[in-house]
C-alpha cells in the first residue's frame, strides 16, 4: 500500500500520525526467503522486494502468506505475454510443507507473469482460473523508448481495474523489471529447490483508526457496503472511551469541477460542483445527485456526535441518523417508475426519509439552513479532498488497495490496531467472516470431501426412499391386477356355467 494523499485537517496529532505514515509507507510487501543466493541479493533493503499492489482482487491484510515462486515460457505472441493461460505451463501445483496440525498452514503457489499485451486484470485472472495460486507477482516490462522503473519509483504505478477486476480473487503485485528478471532467472535454474517468498499486507499500526471513504449518493454499490459495513463499525466503535477513539468514520462526497455544465451534471450554472449520472438515460441527473450529496453533507456534520474532549479539536465521529438515512434514502428514493415525488430521487423524497428515521423538527431546520448558507464552502470542501475514483477509502492516510467489501476491509481496520489495544470486537469480526482469507480463496468452488460426502449419502438415502415407496406402489399394483384378473376369470367361469344349465 506504498501511495500515500493525506488530509491535514485534525492538527498537531494528525500530522504527526500522517508523518510517520508516509516514512512507513516505503515499506515492501515481498521478502525472500531462499534460496539462499537469492535472499543476499536483496540484503540492501532487508532482503525485501518493493512493489506496487493491485486495486482489484483482495490482499490479504493482517495475514502472512509463504509460498514458491513458479513461472512459465510464454508459447504466445511475445507482445502479450501471459495473456493466455493455456499459452504457458507451470510445475504441478501439490502444496509445500508439513501436515503438522500446530501449523495447518501449508505453502501456497505464487505466480510469477510478465506485463504487457493486455490488462492487469487479464493476466491476473487467467493465472487464477488455469493455476488456482494465492497470489500473483507481475514484472514490469517498460514500453519501447520508456525507461525501466526502480524498485522506487514502481511504486507510483497504479495496477487499475479494466472493469472486471470484481472477478479476481486473489493480490497481486507489481514489480520492477530488474527484480522481476532476477526472481526468474533464479526459479528457472533452481533445479534442487524451490524460490520461497513471503508476501505481507500490513498497514501502519496505530492506537486509533479514521478512515475516510468517499462515495456518491447515486451509488448503489456504495450502499451495499456501508450496509455490510455498519454493524461491525458500530461494534469497534462502541469500545471508544473518552481518551481514546476506536474508529473514526468520515464520509466524503466525489465532486469534481467541468468546463461546461454538460446534461445538467452540475450544481449551479458556473459548473464548478457537478457529479456523474447514475442512470444514463434516467430522471436522475448529475445535478440532482450534487443537491443530494449536499444535503448528506449537512445531515453528517449537524448529527454527528461530537466526542472529542478538546475543545479546540473538535471533530465528528458518529452519526446514526447519517447510516440510517443512506439506506433508507437508496431503498425508497430510486424507483424510477414511481410518480409520486416523495419516492423519486430528490428533496421531497429526502424529507421523507427523514421523517421516517426519526429526525427532529429542530435537526431538519438546522440541515436545511446549512444547505441554503453553508453550500458553497461544504461542496468546495469535498472539492478540494477528493480522491482517485468516485469510490475511494483510506486508512490512516494509507490508500487502501482491493476489492471494496466489508469483509476485506474489516480485515485491513483490525490489522492497524497495535495488537495491545485491539478492539474486542476484532475478534467477533474475524469469528463472523470465518478464519483466515487465506483458506477461503477457492474454498467455494467444488465441494468439501466431507460435504461431498454428506451429499453422497443423502443422494443414497434418496434413491432408497424412492425404491422402497416404488416397491410398495408396485407391490400393491401386482395385488391389485391379480385380484382384478381372478374376479374376471370367476365371473367368467360363472357366466359359462350359467349358460351351460340354459341349454340343458
Amino acid at each position: 500500500c506504498p501511495f500515500v494523499l493525506p488530509i491535514f485537517r485534525r492538527g498537531k496529532r494528525s500530522m504527526v500520525r500522517i508523518a510517520a505514515v508516509l516514512v512507513a509507507a516505503a515499506l515492501g510487501q515481498i521478502r525472500v526467503m531462499s534460496p539462499r543466493s537469492a535472499r543476499e541479493h536483496f540484503k540492501d533493503s532487508d532482503f525485501m522486494i518493493r512493489g506496487s499492489t493491485a486495486t482489484f482482487g483482495a490482499p490479504y491484510y493482517g495475514e502472512t502468506i509463504i509460498g514458491r515462486l513458479q513461472y512459465g515460457h510464454y508459447e504466445g505472441p511475445s507482445s502479450s505475454p501471459h495473456c493466455d493461460a493455456s499459452k504457458y505451463s507451470l510445475s504441478a501445483n501439490e502444496p509445500l510443507g508439513g501436515t503438522d496440525p500446530e501449523e495447518p498452514t501449508e505453502m501456497v503457489n505464487i505466480v510469477v507473469v510478465e506485463r504487457g499485451g493486455c490488462s492487469f486484470v487479464k493476466k491476473v485472472l487467467e493465472a487464477q482460473k488455469m493455476y488456482k495460486p494465492h497470489a500473483v507477482i507481475v514484472v514490469d516490462r517498460p514500453r519501447p523508448g520508456e525507461a525501466a522503473h526502480t524498485s522506487e519509483t514502481i511504486q507510483s504505478i497504479i495496477m487499475g481495474d479494466d472493469g472486471n477486476g470484481w472477478e479476481v480473487r486473489i493480490p497481486s503485485v507489481l514489480i520492477s523489471q530488474e527484480d522481476g528478471d532476477f526472481l526468474i532467472n533464479q526459479i528457472e535454474k533452481a533445479a534442487s529447490s524451490d524460490v520461497i517468498v513471503e508476501l505481507q499486507w500490513e498497514m501502519n499500526e496505530s492506537t486509533e483508526i479514521e478512515v475516510d471513504f468517499w462515495l456518491s449518493s447515486g451509488s448503489r454499490e456504495a450502499v451495499d457496503f456501508l450496509t455490510e459495513f455498519r454493524p461491525h463499525a458500530e461494534a469497534i466503535h462502541r469500545e471508544s472511551t473518552s481518551t481514546r477513539k476506536y474508529l473514526d468514520f468520515i464520509p466524503h462526497y466525489y465532486i469534481f469541477s467541468m468546463p461546461d455544465n454538460v446534461n445538467q451534471m452540475c450544481y449551479e450554472h458556473d459548473h464548478k460542483f457537478c457529479s456523474a449520472d447514475p442512470d444514463g438515460t434516467g430522471f436522475v441527473t448529475g445535478r440532482d445527485v450534487v443537491e443530494e450529496d449536499l444535503r448528506q453533507i449537512c445531515l453528517w456534520h449537524r448529527t454527528a456526535e461530537e466526542e472529542d474532549p478538546d475543545a479546540d479539536n473538535q471533530f465528528e465521529t458518529f452519526s446514526v441518523h447519517w447510516w440510517d438515512y443512506i439506506k433508507a434514502f437508496h431503498d425508497n428514493c430510486f424507483n424510477r417508475d414511481a410518480t409520486d415525488r416523495k419516492k423519486q430521487f430528490g428533496k421531497e423524497c429526502s424529507d421523507a426519509v427523514l421523517d421516517q428515521i426519526k429526525v427532529t423538527d429542530s435537526m431538519k431546520h438546522k440541515i436545511n439552513k446549512c444547505v441554503k448558507s453553508e453550500a458553497d464552502e461544504r461542496l468546495s470542501h469535498e472539492l478540494q479532498t477528493t480522491a482517485w475514483g468516485p469510490l475511494a477509502l483510506r486508512i490512516n492516510g494509507w490508500r487502501y488497495r482491493g476489492v471494496l467489501e466489508a469483509e476485506t476491509v474489516l480485515r485491513a481496520i483490525c490489522a492497524t490496531y497495535v495488537q495491545r489495544v485491539r478492539p474486542k470486537a476484532c475478534a467477533d469480526i474475524l469469528a463472523h467472516f470465518g478464519g483466515s482469507k487465506v483458506d477461503k480463496v477457492y474454498r467455494t468452488e467444488g465441494l468439501s470431501f466431507k460435504t461431498a460426502g454428506l451429499v453422497l449419502v443423502s443422494m443414497i438415502g434418496a434413491i432408497i426412499v424412492i425404491l422402497w415407496l416404488y416397491g410398495r406402489y408396485l407391490n400393491r399394483s401386482v395385488r391389485s391386477a391379480l385380484r382384478e384378473e381372478v374376479m374376471l376369470e370367476v365371473k367368467a367361469a360363472v357366466m359359462q356355467r350359467g349358460d351351460a344349465y340354459q341349454s340343458m
